[in-house]
């Protein structure tokens, strides 16, 4: 992953911060100016030896106490690792000029990712205000009833009105101040139309019947919609039920709609036709474009759009403008290069036609959102190439969705990497695991510090439990922020440690019985040592023997298991002669197959006696299956028989002992398995077995007619 780095220490930086139309403040977590750019010495009228240093009040003389306590009070949210939204101030330059700013910050941090402060980044909008305070005089004076619309989430609220609207309601519109246009206008589509036009940031007129609500009356309106930046929606509603409006009305209506136009932010161009529709004619031009295309009004007024900007019917906008004229439908042209000799960016437009036959085009300049988009593609394919050599698995998601897995996750989890796309966490993770996933994506989503390391259990397609270690952060992929999660196969260190735990619980639990057995024959012969009873002492000696060998057979079981999942290195062979190993094992079980009264039958082949194999591990094999038939088999018998194949030496132990349920057959070689608790032992002798079978390569086979029809076990290993 690329290393962090402070963005403050880098020459973009520097350029961004020197060259910015925007008050640019570096301030430390204290809240003193560090640095300033060349913007806010010009818009505070102080030099910037004289507020480095200085707390962020010192910027302008004049923040008032309540911008003051707002910018103070949002600075703590940011440093506290809050979210701030934009939020707007009002202030004083050196020389008393009143401004008014919006407000935004990046917070600052170390390699270390701790926080050292913030960039404020204070954007004029004092223009914007004065407009405004134009704009509410000219909203009183309005002639036609006129109604102010804020953007509230996905809705609007009514925020004012003229004294035309009062008249036309019959004073009845004051007791709506503050209502919803969805609760207002339930049942029309007049709030889809604005939230339309608000969207396509134009405007629009209709003419619609409505019934008023005040009144009962019911009007044919024509209702103008128009958008004021940055969230206004100014609505204009003409009676035109008598049909009397004047000429005189409709120009100063077309008028006041053309000065709302002029105070948008974005870039408006007004062209009357040439020549039929073959050439458009500039007609105005507003603030916003002149700095877009860094060109004056006063030097295109007047002149063809294909003379000034030439490369326009390249762009297809001059295809766009016939268009509309012809039909007079609006037509929104999405992001495109423009470029000449003299200027190159990407434009969005959105053009339009007026009652006058003009052409209106708003467009804004989407150039450094699409560098932007393009680097972060180059980036994205960066982290593409990297993230496929991994050997772990790589995820990146979004809103609880897989956009991306590398070829490792989806082995890990047994899914092509095509079917893992758009699934979601919870058809990977487990139950018990998703509440934590879910909690930590959340936060992360939220900018929220999260535990950089957890772990996790997931079902692979084939259903099978894994467990995984997730180290997950915040990305961005796509245009959206998500999670870039790396996750690490820990299923096999889960299982050791689930056998560790299991090895405690049952070296404990299987090593009681003997050990109590013990001590009562401990009793037993002190009590025979006391009163000279020899019979007494001969008991307990026998059970302290037995008892000591059981003990030390479990225990040799445990060990020889974990030796076996824990350390399964090549085992050191050597010539093996059965007889012997069976033989000495009959020997051990002397005591136990008297107390059962068990018979063992020894068959072993001429060219049989013998094969190589580790003393240590076939000793185990061997004994573990005579003692499970000893310890399952009372008043029977045990036929053992050895024979030589070609490759192999078979042998065969069938008792005739309790036998096993062939419904359960498939168990008796799990760890700790054990049918019936009231024999002893600690459950591990088939798995020992299936174990020692499997590291060399030979078979081993159980069998079972049924309870009380004996068992058979068949092994087949290797000569050599």
């Amino acid at each position: 992953m690329p290393r962090k780095t402070n963005p403050q220490n880098g020459p973009l930086y520097q350029q961004f911060f020197e060259q910015s139309d925007d008050v640019m403040a570096h301030i430390n977590k204290q809240g003193i100016i560090l640095d300033l750019n060349e913007r806010a010495e010009t818009l505070s009228g102080y030099k910037k030896k004289e507020l480095v240093g200085k707390r962020i009040s010192r910027l302008f003389v004049g923040f008032t106490s309540k911008s003051l306590a707002l910018f103070a009070a949002n600075f703590a949210r940011r440093m506290a690792g809050k979210k701030v939204e934009p939020y707007e101030v009002e202030a004083r330059s050196k020389s008393g000029q009143r401004l008014f700013f919006s407000v935004n910050a990046i917070v600052l941090k170390d390699e270390k990712g701790k926080k050292t402060g913030e960039l404020a980044v204070l954007h004029d909008i004092t223009s914007r205000k004065d407009a405004e305070d134009k704009l509410k005089a000219i909203f009183k004076s309005i002639p036609i009833p006129a109604y102010l619309w804020k953007k509230a989430g996905n809705d609007f609220i009514l925020i004012d009105f003229n004294e035309a609207a009062v008249k036309i309601t019959k004073g009845g519109i004051s007791k709506f101040m503050g209502i919803k246009a969805s609760e207002l206008f339930r049942g029309t589509t007049i709030a889809n139309k604005l939230k339309g036009a608000y969207q396509e940031k134009a405007s629009r007129t209709v003419e619609t019947l409505y019934s008023f609500r005040t009144t009962g009356k019911k009007l044919w309106l024509n209702v103008k919609y128009a958008f004021i930046e940055p969230d206004l929606m100014l609505v204009l509603t003409e009676n035109i039920d008598p049909q009397k409006r004047s000429a005189q009305e409709l120009s100063n209506s077309e008028n006041r709609y053309r000065e709302l136009i002029n105070r948008m932010s974005n870039g408006v161009a007004v062209y009357e036709a040439n020549k039929n529709g073959t050439d458009f004619i500039f007609k105005d031009f507003n603030r916003a474009a002149e700095k877009i295309d860094n060109i004056s009004k006063e030097e295109l007024l007047g002149k063809s759009v294909k003379k000034v900007f030439p490369g326009v019917v390249k762009m297809g906008l001059f295809d766009v403008f016939q268009k509309v004229w012809k039909t007079g439908r609006p037509i929104s042209h999405p992001v495109t290069l423009y470029k000449d000799q003299r200027l190159a960016g990407w434009r969005e437009n959105f053009v339009y036609k007026l009652p006058t036959g003009e052409i209106v085009a708003i467009y804004q300049d989407r150039t450094g959102e699409k560098q932007a988009e393009m680097a972060l593609r180059e980036s994205e394919e960066q982290f593409r190439s990297l993230a496929e050599g991994m050997p772990d698995g790589v995820l990146v998601g979004i809103d609880g969705k897989n956009m991306w897995v590398n070829q490792a996750f989806a082995d890990i989890l047994g899914y092509t990497r095509k079917e893992l796309a758009g699934m979601r966490a919870d058809q990977i993770v487990a139950p018990e695991s998703l509440p934590e996933v879910i909690k930590n994506m959340k936060a992360r989503q939220a900018g929220k510090d999260v535990a950089s390391k957890y772990e996790i259990a997931v079902f692979t397609r084939s259903g099978e439990r894994k467990f995984v270690e997730v180290s997950a952060t915040r990305t961005f992929f796509e245009g959206k922020f998500g999670s870039l999660v790396i996750a690490r196969d820990i299923t096999t260190r889960k299982q050791r440690e689930q056998l560790n735990e299991n090895l405690i619980r049952d070296v404990s639990h299987s090593l009681k019985s003997p050990i109590a057995i013990l001590e009562m024959s401990i009793d037993l012969l002190n009590k025979g040592i006391t009163s000279t009873d020899l019979s007494l002492i001969k008991k307990s000696a026998v059970m302290i023997e037995g008892n000591t060998k059981r003990i030390s057979k479990d225990v040799d079981n445990i060990m020889g298991l974990y030796s076996l999942t824990q350390r399964p290195s090549e085992p050191a062979r050597e010539e093996i002669f059965i007889s012997e190993i069976i033989e000495d094992i009959l020997k051990d079980e002397k005591f136990d197959m008297e107390k059962n009264n068990v018979i063992a039958y020894v068959d072993i082949g001429k060219d049989a006696e013998s094969l190589f194999f580790n003393k240590k591990e076939i000793k185990m094999l061997l004994y573990n299956i005579l003692d499970n038939s000893i310890k399952f088999t009372k008043n029977g018998t045990i036929t053992i028989k050895v024979a030589s194949t070609d490759n192999s030496i078979v042998m065969s132990f069938i008792d005739t002992g309790i036998g096993i349920k062939p419904q359960i057959l498939h168990k008796v070689y799990d760890t700790f398995y054990r049918e019936d608790a009231a024999y002893a032992g600690t459950g591990l002798g088939l798995s020992i077995c299936k174990a020692v079978v499997d590291r060399n390569k030979g078979k081993i086979l159980v069998s079972s007619e049924g309870r009380g029809k004996g068992t058979e076990v068949i092994l087949t290993l290797p000569k050599n």
